[in-house]
Order: structure tokens, then C-alpha cells, then sequence
């Protein structure tokens, strides 16, 4: 971007400056009072954004983390608050980097441990141990109103699980 070092470019974006409600970067939060959606864990270096229909990008690059949480809080009445909801995953998500790498305490995040494999989606890990987890379990498919074929999906899912080697004695239930 106009031939500036792409780390200076970087610095300049999310380098806290302090405004009359705690601190932000340009275009960024950092910790304000609307910063609930950060949770606990997350380093110094993290910045972020809650968005007014309940979406929350949380970078964090002291940890390696990008905490992105998709929800729709305005459905149905307009009323609905998630940013809590979303401080509470975040922290969950930090600590669970950061107690890998043995920090103790919360806001001081150790550094994060080095990548030994590949990681993979909770299906991934379902598939990779053959679906033993839901052996004998009833999994069920839940959806909104915008899945009228709940049903078609849940065959989809079933016929996708049972090619993939799924345990013999497990069952996936559509709940439209």
C-alpha cells in the first residue's frame, strides 16, 4: 500500500491510543467499555470489533488467535444480547492456548506453543476415530426456520456420516 512496509502499516492500525472511554486503534477496539466481546485472556496486542447485529472479530497476535463469533442478536424481536456470550467463548479459546504454553495468570498470556500437527475441525476429529464419541448417542440436527428441508439435511448428514465409517451402532436424527 503506497509502497509503506507492510509492518509499519500494521503498527499503525492497531497501536492503542487512549480516548475518553479506554483504549482503541484506528478503526479497531482495544479495551473500552464496549470491549465485553474480548473476554479475559486475550494479550495486550489484541484488537477487535463487536459489531451492532452480534458478529465479534477478535485478533490477538500475542497469542496467535482469531476469535470470530457469528451470531444474529437482532432475530427475531431486536432485542437479544450475545457480546457477554462472546467475552466468555473468547476466554475460553485464549486460555486454552494459553495454558498450553503454562501462563498462570489471566491478561498475561505466555507465549504460544509451537504447532507439533495439523489441527483439525471437531468432524475431522469425529472422523479421524471413527466416530466412536457418538457411538450408541442420538446426534441431533437442529436448524432454523431458513432450513426447510431439515429433513433432506439430515439424510444428507446421515448418508455423509455413514460413508465416512461411522460407528456402528450410532444414529443421526433430523429434529426439524
Amino acid at each position: 500500500m503506497w509502497g509503506w512496509p507492510v509492518c509499519l502499516i500494521q503498527k499503525a492500525m492497531t497501536a492503542p491510543r487512549p480516548v475518553s472511554t479506554g483504549l482503541r486503534a484506528l478503526g479497531w477496539d482495544v479495551r473500552t467499555g464496549y470491549s465485553t466481546s474480548r473476554g479475559e485472556r486475550l494479550s495486550d496486542r489484541a484488537f477487535g470489533h463487536g459489531g451492532f447485529t452480534g458478529t465479534v472479530l477478535w485478533i490477538d497476535p500475542g497469542l496467535d488467535l482469531f476469535f470470530v463469533f457469528l451470531s444474529n442478536r437482532v432475530h427475531p424481536d431486536g432485542k437479544g444480547a450475545v457480546n457477554r456470550l462472546a467475552g466468555r467463548i473468547a476466554t475460553v479459546a485464549a486460555a486454552a492456548i494459553d495454558d498450553r504454553a503454562g501462563a498462570a495468570s489471566p491478561g498475561k498470556p505466555g507465549k504460544p506453543a509451537p504447532a507439533t500437527s495439523r489441527v483439525l475441525t471437531g468432524l475431522d476429529v469425529r472422523r479421524r476415530d471413527r466416530f466412536v464419541q457418538l457411538e450408541g448417542e442420538r446426534v441431533g440436527l437442529i436448524t432454523n426456520q431458513t432450513s426447510r428441508r431439515a429433513g433432506r439435511l439430515a439424510g444428507r448428514a446421515a448418508s455423509f456420516v455413514s460413508k465416512r465409517g461411522a460407528a456402528p451402532k450410532e444414529r443421526l436424527t433430523g429434529l426439524p
